[in-house]
């Protein structure tokens, strides 16, 4: 079994097996997050492939033990009903007794309204849980590259810097933070936003305060700015302007958004899936689309593109 470590010679199939792994043996619910003894584990999550069983269609107890025992060939059949009382005592689902037309009468259970809404969160979770693993797959793709000046689309000046999220930092920015820093040694870089990993990197980056929305620099400053994270439609602009406002002429922005994929040119993928699937799930993100972020980058800098490091990167020339 992996010990979530990841060697530099790791392959990208290995690692994204070592996060699944990590998330499997931890034993948590699978709304709450909550780690669970391991029978306690297993008690909840049969209850939620019930209640995903339930979600498609009403069954009898023996049809959802008969279903149950294909991943549990040891389910005890005392055991189902024993955690399916449970279940019903804690009103997510309820049992109904159907008259037998050729044989004796039988319980088909379904699900409640407050078992609609569990499933819910189990898959938005679960949905949580693999934009994740595709997250730091993505970024890792990223790491391949040490220094990102050797790539001949990327130019840097040798003016001031900016790295900052559009909201804030996530753990798995942490290896593209160290690649940019390692990129921009003796230069000054100011640094905007709480970052656990920040002590590790030498030398220290210049702390700021504020946000990407109002940066306390005058204006014709950075010669590169680093956006990570990802934006809110709401204050996407004006995060751009502020950008444009601050970068000297001839300097460029980036932006390292994760999620987005390039519009599809062969059929759909899983970069498509995942995104257009996000915008559906978590509304409250304000997820923008590729071509809403095009348009606006093409608005406001003489030159943009797009590169593809594991992670998308717009760049708009100022």
């Amino acid at each position: 079994m992996s010990n979530g470590t990841c060697s530099g010679n790791t392959s990208k199939k290995q690692y994204l097996q070592i996060e699944v792994e990590q998330i499997a043996i931890g034993g948590r619910d699978g709304v709450t997050g909550k780690r669970k003894s391991p029978r306690m584990a297993l008690k909840s999550r049969i209850q939620d492939e019930i209640l995903l069983l339930l979600s498609n269609e009403s069954l009898h107890g023996y049809g959802i033990w008969n279903t149950v025992l294909e991943n549990y060939p040891d389910m005890r059949l005392n055991t189902l009903y024993r955690w399916m009382n449970d279940l019903e005592a804690r009103g997510l689902i309820e049992g109904t007794i159907e008259v037998g037309v050729r044989g004796p009468d039988r319980k088909v259970y379904f699900l409640t309204q407050d078992g609609r809404q569990r499933v819910f969160l189990l898959i938005k979770n679960a949905f949580k849980l693999m934009i994740d693993i595709y997250r730091k797959y993505r970024l890792f793709s990223t790491l391949h590259f040490s220094n990102l000046s050797q790539l001949s689309e990327i130019t840097f000046s040798n003016s001031r810097a900016l790295i900052a999220p559009f909201h804030q930092f996530l753990d798995s920015d942490y290896g593209l933070i160290q690649i940019l820093f390692a990129t921009m040694r003796g230069r000054r870089v100011d640094f905007i936003g709480r970052f656990q990993g920040i002590s590790n990197i030498h030398p220290k980056p210049h702390a700021m305060k504020g946000n990407i929305q109002n940066l306390p620099v005058k204006k014709d400053v950075y010669g590169d700015i680093w956006l990570l994270g990802i934006p809110k439609r709401s204050s996407f602009s004006p995060s751009i302007e502020e950008c444009k406002r601050t970068l000297m002429k001839g300097g460029t922005v980036f932006l390292a958004i994760p999620f987005l994929t390039p519009p599809i040119r062969m059929g759909p993928d899983f970069g498509s899936f995942i995104s257009n699937s996000m915008m559906q799930i978590f509304p409250e993100l304000e997820l923008m689309e590729f071509h809403e972020i095009e348009s606006i980058m093409k608005k406001h800098f003489r030159e943009t593109g797009v590169l593809e490091l594991g992670t998308l990167v717009f760049w708009g020339k100022k």
